[in-house]
């Protein structure tokens, strides 16, 4: 089973949205989102991003909260419902129970199945009584992925575990429910998440009289080769009707790997997204990426209905103009505009610059990856840009896949204490080193504050913009005007003096890390298992300081078949084994 962790919070877009969410992002979506309100005002539509309709990537999974053994850690759920909120989204909570996918320490913890039964059940419970009172989560993901890949729908085989620490607990499916509804308010509905899920036309034994199962998560991760067609996606989903229960589309993609034509891609997408938005019991609809170059899968696969610049394929008007044809006599919708393919992320404020936060967008720019950790972003109403550092070392980390060399880095900044301190660095495109530009420990708390540093060029150039705190356990900053304008670095003395930005000229560091690996198709990476295979857990070695060395924190980008994850870097000279770091809430929203 391949299984990739993402550093992504995936979103679906909802046909109810409001005002303010509407004018945030591009016409396409807009369009699709207020005709869809019109015609099915249930439904739920979108891609993997971080507004309308929000599912925690990793912040709320069992190795997030219980990382460590017998405590509780909700700091980066909270945020993640906390930005969900703020943002008027309704919530899905993913996930409480996933079987093959523990914390170390539980896992090899060597307890009997019986202790960790106990304890599966203790967790359960303390978790949903802590959100229970937060209205704005209507699903839970409750089990996910219990399912062998040799079952069949009258031989169900259950996982137990990496290390079989689940082994003979054999009711997990029913226990686990049956106390998620004990500890849940009535409006929200239980789901069970899985891929291959869709590969079932036969008997369905689903719920029982203790109706514990309220809707099934069809990740519909396919192919030319495996995929359902429109009669047969119908029949499933009227006989989870038949049983009571909702069905949801939860990460579809469809690679052309496997794909004899991008007619045929079509013909897949086409399929799936009308026997789910013609079946009143289907109501969630997701795709599993913004775009094709952030996907999980290859993106010379192709496989999402919009390309590496966010521009939308004939897969997306295809299904736009389904919707378009059951709009009711007499429904209204936005004039469409031009479509033009997006070519820079310049935007009139500064003629050529680079914008990482886009003005007035509520967004990280789409030509941007968030590489963060021990950080959440979110939006202010102003759009500015609003870090939230979780514990010294937490870094806003912005991958530029393009990448930059000489030019201007500038940002405004105001902090919620006085003694914030932020370390600014960038990262070579070789890997081989930072440059390490200056510590800005100045930051006001009453107004935004001016800073600009020169980036002298360099071979090779440079792919990485990093904010570190560097301060205390928990800060905040409030970023607006971020931006990197290309070009020289030869600024007129008399000039320069008699500006008010605080111009820092950076004392470069020569930073010694770990190789970086480059990005391959996704930098940005959720839980995704479409092939059995096993998975495998790589640990980098943590490279210890010295007193004369600054040791970065690499980021190493997962390939499709291995959870690789950050290393801590620990104040001694000693070689110890590194813990599971979860990522951060996805900062940028693809606000479709």
């Amino acid at each position: 089973m391949k299984t990739i962790i993402k550093n992504l919070s995936f979103v679906t877009l909802a046909a109810l949205v409001n005002a303010r969410a509407i004018y945030k992002r591009d016409p396409y979506w807009i369009k699709m989102s207020d005709i869809i309100q019109q015609v099915r005002p249930d439904f739920y539509y979108g891609v993997v991003s971080t507004v309308e309709h929000f599912v925690p990537g990793n912040e709320c999974k069992f190795y997030s909260i219980g990382d460590k053994p017998l405590e509780y850690n909700f700091s980066k759920c909270d945020a993640s419902f906390a930005y969900a909120k703020s943002m008027n989204a309704v919530s899905r909570g993913h996930t409480l129970f996933w079987p093959n996918l523990s914390p170390d320490w539980f896992r090899y913890g060597g307890k009997s199945s019986e202790v960790n039964r106990e304890y599966i059940i203790e967790y359960v419970t303390k978790v949903l009584e802590h959100y229970k009172t937060q209205e704005n989560i209507v699903y839970w993901d409750v089990v996910n992925e219990a399912v062998t890949d040799d079952s069949t729908a009258t031989n169900i085989q259950l996982k137990y575990g990496k290390s079989k620490e689940f082994s003979g607990w054999d009711t997990y499916l029913e226990d686990v429910f049956t106390v998620a509804r004990e500890h849940t308010n009535s409006n929200v509905k239980l789901c069970y998440n899985d891929y291959n899920a869709e590969n079932n036309n036969g008997e369905i034994n689903g719920k029982t009289g203790a109706n514990l199962i309220d809707c099934v998560g069809l990740q519909m991760h396919v192919a030319g080769d495996y995929y359902p067609n429109y009669q047969q996606l119908t029949q499933l989903i009227s006989m989870y009707e038949e049983i009571g229960v909702e069905v949801h589309v939860t990460e579809i993609d469809v690679t052309m790997e496997r794909t004899e034509s991008l007619e045929k891609q079509r013909e897949i997408y086409s399929d799936i997204f009308r026997a789910c938005f013609d079946h009143q019991n289907c109501k969630v609809f997701t795709i599993w990426g913004a775009r094709d170059a952030e996907s999980w899968i290859d993106p010379k696969n192709t496989p999402l209905p919009f390309d590496d610049e966010m521009y939308p394929k004939d897969i997306y008007f295809d299904m736009l103009n389904y919707v378009m044809e059951q709009l009711p006599k007499g429904a209204s919708y936005p004039v469409p505009t031009a479509t033009t393919r997006p070519t820079s992320v310049s935007t009139p404020d500064v003629p050529n610059a680079i914008y990482l936060i886009v003005p007035r967008n509520y967004m990280i720019s789409t030509y941007v990856n968030n590489w963060s950790w021990d950080c959440s972003v979110s939006f202010d109403d102003d759009s500015n840009g609003v870090v939230n550092y979780h514990k010294p070392g937490g870094n806003f980390a912005l991958y530029y896949y393009k990448g930059f060399n000489a030019g201007t880095l500038h940002f405004e900044l105001k902090a919620d204490q006085p003694n914030a301190s932020i370390k600014i660095d960038i990262q070579t495109a070789t890997a081989g080193f930072a440059q390490l530009i200056t510590v800005i420990d100045d930051i006001p708390t009453d107004e935004f504050r001016t800073y600009e540093f020169k980036i002298p060029a360099i071979e090779g150039g440079y792919n990485r913009f990093n904010m570190r705190n560097v301060a205390s356990e928990e800060s905040t900053i409030t970023i607006k005007n971020y931006y990197f304008l290309p070009g020289n670095n030869e600024v007129d003395e008399e000039e320069e003096k008699a500006t008010t930005t605080v111009s820092v000229e950076p004392s470069f560091t020569i930073v010694e890390e770990e190789p970086v690996v480059e990005p391959t198709s996704t930098t940005i990476v959720e839980e995704l298992v479409m092939e059995p295979t096993s998975t495998v857990i790589v640990e980098e070695p943590v490279v210890e300081p010295t007193s004369t060395t600054i040791v970065e924190e690499p980021v190493i980008v997962p390939t499709s078949t291995t959870i690789i994850e950050e290393p801590i870097v620990e104040p001694t000279n000693t070689v110890t084994e590194t813990p599971i770091i979860e990522p951060t809430i996805f900062a940028g929203p693809y606000n479709y």
